[in-house]
């Protein structure tokens, strides 16, 4: 995290700025939200419907991605449309799966083989 700052100070500051960005993405209904638009931008209602939300609750996640800069949102007319601002949050999501695939690998091939395991 060097990069990130200079002086100590910054680097604590620099540092909580992050750990915030992170705990937005702590919510598994956020990183939900985040997948439904990857590829292309929805209204909130179609965010609702993908990922079986209530429309209060879907917008409360959209209204702190939003914050966090991970989706911007766009009006027209009466409906707001949202895309995914920051693919960055999806490069982080890849990272753990993978990292997870990985440990569970490690952990399954530790296992003791049995009878009947193959």
């Amino acid at each position: 995290m060097e990069h990130l700052a200079t002086s100590p100070l910054q680097t604590v500051a620099a540092i909580k700025l992050v750990a915030a960005r992170f705990r937005v993405l702590g919510e598994p209904a956020r990183l939900r939200i985040l997948h439904v638009l990857e590829r292309d931008e929805k209204t909130v209602k179609e965010i609702c419907a993908l990922v079986e939300m209530h429309q209060p609750s879907v917008s409360k996640h959209l209204k702190m991605l939003a914050e966090a800069g991970f989706v911007a949102r766009r009006p027209r007319g009466a409906q707001v449309f949202y895309r995914l601002e920051d693919p960055a949050a999806l490069d982080l999501c890849r990272l753990a799966c993978e990292g997870l695939r990985q440990r569970l690998e490690v952990q399954i091939q530790a296992l003791p083989t049995g009878e009947g395991r193959e």
